[in-house]
């Protein structure tokens, strides 16, 4: 795992191996983000579903709140290859709700939003 900004504003680059660790780890809840990341916010940017990664660190997270940065189109840029997130995320996480999709700006012939999901209640 590699910290940013000096492990002083709680963000960290995770491995493959270790993303659903940390979000469980004792580490992670003494700097305020509670058991399973639950009194946090969980930010991936382009993750990949062509590993167990995004589903392992997914299945892990306590929160309520999951934001996506990625491309909303079919391309396979982001490993989301024929189907967008937001497809892949009510086929394999149900529990969660879309709640915004809102266009980032991207790079030249790319197609990137921010979504925005919400744990059902």
């Amino acid at each position: 795992m590699e910290t940013v900004c000096g492990g002083q504003c709680g963000l960290a680059i995770l491995s493959k191996r270790d993303g659903a660790h940390f979000l469980t780890s004792t580490k992670f809840a003494a700097h305020g983000g509670g058991g399973g990341g639950k009194d946090a916010i969980l930010l991936l940017v382009y993750p990949q579903v062509t590993t167990s990664f995004t589903t392992a660190v997914l299945n892990a997270y306590q929160g309520t709140t999951i934001v996506v940065a990625g491309t909303q189109n079919r391309n396979g840029f982001t490993g989301f290859k024929g189907e967008l997130v937001d497809e892949w995320m009510a086929r394999e996480m149900p529990q969660w709700e879309k709640t915004v999709q809102t266009p980032l700006p991207s790079f030249a012939g790319k197609d990137e939003a921010l979504f925005v999901f919400e744990r059902k209640k």
